[in-house]
């Protein structure tokens, strides 16, 4: 399924989510150790009972890959961006261009469309995480006032593995969500746009397009109302 395809969000929402929750890894289907270890997460997952996961891959046949090589996992795919370098690339992309930036803007748009549109509780994990216990028991307990649950890291927040639960349309973690993908999406197909921000900016912009870059300075505008 192609979720840009109309209707494909809403039904992910309504056929894989379980009691409003879900849970999203990404990998392509190439036989490297990036897509070894989102099977390897995918069965984590499962041998803790959860199995409300969305593997959010690349292309049909990565799909159907994946499915050989896990039976019952919902693979999906997203025509929303090329896979290849974008026409118009900042200096980030072209020295480190590779499926991890492809990945960063499809699982962060479609995990704020879950989270606001569909009011689905997202939680995102990188595939070199080891899953030990059922997270759940902690996010819906200490964490349960908490909208954005995040790993920490330099210097404030993981944008690999984090939750979002409870976000309402117009509320603070909706738009730190719709602002992070945004700035993503932005930044990944026009480089230029960085003198928006930088107005002494000059080309070639590098133009950062790592997502736990753009998620701190997200959460930086949050707090400071810029």
């Amino acid at each position: 399924t192609d979720l840009e395809a109309e209707g494909a969000l809403a039904r992910v929402a309504s056929q894989i989510a379980y009691q409003r929750e879900l849970i999203i890894v990404c990998s392509d289907a190439t036989p490297t150790a990036s897509a070894s270890n989102a099977l390897n997460t995918v069965l984590q997952l499962r041998a803790l009972g959860l199995h409300h996961v969305l593997f959010l891959s690349d292309s049909p046949a990565s799909c159907l890959s994946m499915r050989g090589a896990l039976p019952g996992i919902a693979c999906v795919w997203s025509s929303r961006l090329p896979k290849t370098m974008p026409a118009n690339p900042g200096l980030c992309a072209k020295m480190y261009w590779g499926y991890a930036f492809y990945f960063y803007d499809l699982r962060k748009h479609y995990a704020a469309r879950l989270a606001i549109e569909f009011g689905v509780n997202v939680l995102q994990t990188d595939t070199d995480v080891v899953w030990l216990s059922n997270p759940y028991p902690t996010l819906k307990g200490i964490y349960r006032g908490v909208q954005l649950v995040s790993m920490s890291d330099t210097p404030l927040v993981n944008a690999g593995v984090f939750y979002a639960q409870d976000v309402r349309p117009g509320d603070g973690a909706a738009w730190v969500l719709r602002e992070l993908s945004r700035r993503l999406h932005l930044f990944i197909t026009n480089s230029s746009a960085v003198k928006q921000y930088v107005p002494w900016a000059q080309p070639p912009y590098f133009a950062n397009i790592d997502e736990q870059t753009i998620m701190n300075d997200v959460l930086r505008s949050s707090i400071a109302n810029v």
